[in-house]
């Protein structure tokens, strides 16, 4: 029994403080959303006989390192399935298994992080800071439920690329990273501002619905149907309150996370662009791609290359 307690008590030392979301967001934003994921990648996989990511969908782990200008910090962990030591800089990102272990190995070292980690019933965002060896800083929060949607295909897509050991992986793994992040992003602001405004909270239901499944197979009259409203009346306050209608909406939302991955990458193809941002259909993306673009989904990624 005081094994248990101790472990406990260890877990939550760890962990440190339950701090406010809006906290959280700050560092995530500094992080990973006002500059460009510019470090290098590691990927972090799980130990012989565990599970993967993509299996079980709880131990995956985004992380951006914090380290001092010109310092260099040594971590040991199981990377690409081997335990060993690699040196980490300001700004690289550590990317996969949760239960792989990270940990730095000279104990005494300045560094921090950022860390987003997909956990069975919730997604959970972490920050902490060492100075020499001591916490200054050291928070977390939890999101009021796991990932689904368009953030579950978007990381069992990444968990797929991490596991294949190829040269090209950076440059399918990174704009996936990042269309990770920004998605999750999007949709915890999304969430925070729909507990704001009450005058407007069905126009943002639907909003915040339509950001975290743009990926599914979804359109707005069964969205309408599945919370219970009249189309019309929806489609009247929506586009009052953002001056646009839903299903345009819905198209921008798609078209915008095709164009991310357009301009990011060479290796991803188009039908999987299309599949990954709610198209069914290669053929009717590219029409609707062309219709609003001006221009091809191939000419789109040569221009922006």
């Amino acid at each position: 029994m005081q094994k248990k307690q101790n472990s406990k008590s260890d877990m939550a030392k760890w962990l440190g403080e339950s701090a406010d979301k809006k906290i959280l967001l700050e560092h995530f934003k500094q992080s990973f959303i006002d500059k460009p994921l510019t470090g290098k990648f590691h990927y972090a996989f799980t130990y012989p006989g565990e599970k993967r990511c993509a299996e079980l969908l709880y131990t995956m782990r985004v992380c951006v390192f914090e380290v001092p200008t010109g310092k260099t910090l040594q971590m040991r962990g199981a990377f690409d399935g081997l335990v060993g030591i690699r040196d980490i800089h300001d700004k690289d990102i550590l990317c996969g298994s949760y239960n792989a272990v990270t940990e730095a190995v000279n104990p005494a070292a300045t560094y921090g992080g950022f860390s987003i980690v997909f956990h069975t019933h919730h997604v959970r965002l972490h920050y902490v800071r060492f100075d020499k060896g001591r916490i200054v800083e050291n928070i977390h929060c939890y999101t009021d439920k796991p990932c689904n949607g368009a953030l579950q295909k978007i990381c069992q897509a990444l968990d797929i690329a991490i596991h294949d050991i190829e040269s090209t992986r950076d440059m399918i793994c990174r704009p996936l990273t990042e269309a990770l992040v920004n998605q999750l992003y999007c949709e915890l602001l999304c969430s925070l501002h729909s507990a704001m405004d009450e005058t407007s909270k069905l126009a943002r239901k639907i909003k915040y619905h339509l950001e975290c499944n743009f990926s599914e197979n979804i359109n707005c009259s069964l969205l309408c149907d599945e919370l219970g409203v009249n189309r019309s009346y929806a489609s009247q306050i929506f586009r009052h309150d953002f001056g646009i209608t839903m299903n345009d909406y819905l198209i921008n939302l798609r078209l915008d996370a095709a164009q991310k991955l357009l301009a990011s990458s060479d290796e991803l193809k188009i039908a999987g662009i299309a599949a990954l941002c709610g198209f069914q259909d290669p053929g009717y993306f590219s029409r609707v791609f062309r219709r609003k673009m001006h221009c091809t989904p191939l000419e789109f990624r040569k221009k922006h290359r």
